[in-house]
């Protein structure tokens, strides 16, 4: 198995799958941090280089490249999807199809995976086990190619492929069970935790995201692509103790992005939705989970990606990212959760995820 090596390796072992590039003279000269505390923006990237962009809300500064700054090498890897869990870092890598992980810290840990990883798309884990879902290759002309790799946190190895056609996107977990959104079949796969045994719910039209409710009930995105036309976009949402459909809300445009186009607010009274129609400005939609209705939040939005909410307690906050185009870099506007602009700052080359960490 290929392992990734830590940063002093790939520095000099520059012929391998995980090294990563050098870092240009013209590139950022930053100094390495031990400050955790911040917002981190993930961005997908150009051709084939993700960065990671850090918000100190402490300072109320930002250090893009900030990879970069504490590995000294660049990633080589277009960054999908990152997930926090037990202290590390999960960056889901395209181009390279790897996953790479690092600390708290952002430095490689030496961890990290390419074997059986084909186009990774989106995880969660599960006690020892990170669940991937993978299109596996040209999903868009064979639906069977696609799968969910069984990764092994401690061992660092696939053990088991469990095939899944339609090109799994958004996962999540509830009630013993791994749920999987799917971007090319009317339907969210259902796979048992004990016996990998694979069912399906028939969906509206393709979904991409969910989000769990307290109840370990499911909303998830539905929406229409180019490769597979519904009228029934908005929101499902799946009774996960007998794996049905319930009910749908109806929201034009839902986005079909590859990005965070649903965020929870902190106490999940209200999910907020990013829908665009083709050539129009986006909206985000705020979804009052009690009363079930959609009402406009932010309108008249260009090359928005995504939103993120502050996780913080007493804060307010939310912040919105994209891009005019896939080649330049991006920005992030922060909100108020009423609607009110508060400001803006600079990231990377498509901005499609954020996490949140503090240092305890």
């Amino acid at each position: 198995m290929k392992r990734l090596f830590n940063y002093l390796l790939l520095c000099t072992v520059t012929a391998l799958l995980f090294t990563a590039c050098s870092k240009d003279d013209d590139g950022p000269d930053l100094p390495v941090s031990d400050e955790i505390s911040g917002f981190y923006f993930f961005n997908y990237g150009g051709s084939s280089q993700g960065t990671v962009t850090k918000y100190d809300y402490n300072k109320d500064s930002v250090v893009n490249y900030y990879y970069e700054a504490q590995n000294g090498v660049e990633l080589n890897s277009n960054i999908q999807y990152a997930y926090e869990y037990n202290d590390k870092i999960y960056l889901m890598g395209n181009g390279v199809d790897q996953v790479i992980v690092v600390g708290h810290d952002f430095v490689q840990t030496g961890e990290g995976i390419s074997d059986s990883i084909i186009s990774p798309r989106y995880c969660i884990a599960n006690g020892d086990y990170l669940y991937i879902s993978c299109w596996g290759g040209d999903v868009w002309n064979d639906e069977s190619v696609s799968y969910i790799a069984k990764m092994n946190i401690k061992t660092q190895t696939v053990e088991k492929k469990i095939r899944i056609a339609g090109g799994p996107e958004g996962l999540a977990i509830a009630n013993g069970n791994l749920y999987a959104a799917l971007n090319y079949k009317d339907s969210v796969a259902v796979t048992s935790l004990s016996n990998n045994a694979v069912s399906y719910i028939a969906t509206p039209a393709v979904t991409s995201y969910f989000v769990k409710d307290k109840n370990d009930n499911l909303y998830v995105s539905l929406l229409s692509t180019y490769n597979d036309y519904s009228s029934s976009t908005g929101l499902g949402y799946i009774n996960t103790s007998n794996n049905t459909l319930q009910a749908t809300y109806a929201l034009g445009g839902v986005s079909s992005g590859y990005s965070s186009i649903l965020a929870p607010n902190r106490d999940l009274s209200v999910i907020y939705v990013l829908a665009t129609s083709w050539g129009e400005p986006a909206s985000i939609y705020a979804f009052d989970t009690t009363t079930k209705e959609f009402t406009p939040f932010i309108e008249n939005l260009t090359g928005t990606n995504g939103m993120f909410v502050d996780p913080r307690d007493n804060e307010d906050k939310i912040y919105v990212f994209g891009a005019e185009s896939y080649s330049e870099p991006g920005t992030v506007d922060i909100y108020t959760t009423e609607g009110t602009y508060v400001s803006q700052f600079d990231c990377g080359i498509s901005p499609y995820w954020a996490i949140f960490l503090k240092k305890e």
